[in-house]
């Protein structure tokens, strides 16, 4: 099954400035570097939970399928729910894990680009 050629993946990092919420952003892009184009937006301070970054990455390949995602998802971490058709969820706790330990929460999603 293919889902398009954009895998969008917004993620909340605890950091106590910009700049390591970029490091932790850098980290994620050599990780998923692999798997096609990797593009970021600028880090963000989430009004709700002010010790939180929000940023985004986009991956963009020739075509986005069933085994990249499994692919993408096991390079990330463990422990993603899936809650669409086209988008899984991971949350920090005792039981997940996440290529970077200051990541609190991602979304994954595929969309047409």
């Amino acid at each position: 099954m293919t889902f398009g050629q954009l895998i969008h993946i917004r993620f909340f990092c605890a950091a106590a400035s910009k700049a390591e919420a970029s490091a932790a952003t850098n980290n994620l892009i050599d990780v998923l570097k692999g798997f096609g184009t990797v593009g970021s937006g600028t880090p963000k301070q989430y009004w709700k939970i002010p010790e939180y970054y929000e940023c985004s990455l986009e991956v963009r390949g020739s075509m986005v399928s069933e085994s990249m995602l499994v692919a993408v998802t096991q390079k990330l971490g463990t422990g993603w729910e899936r809650v669409g058709d086209n988008c899984y969820v991971w949350s920090h706790s005792e039981n997940t894990s996440f290529v970077d330990n200051n990541i609190r929460w991602a979304e994954l999603e595929f969309l047409d680009g």
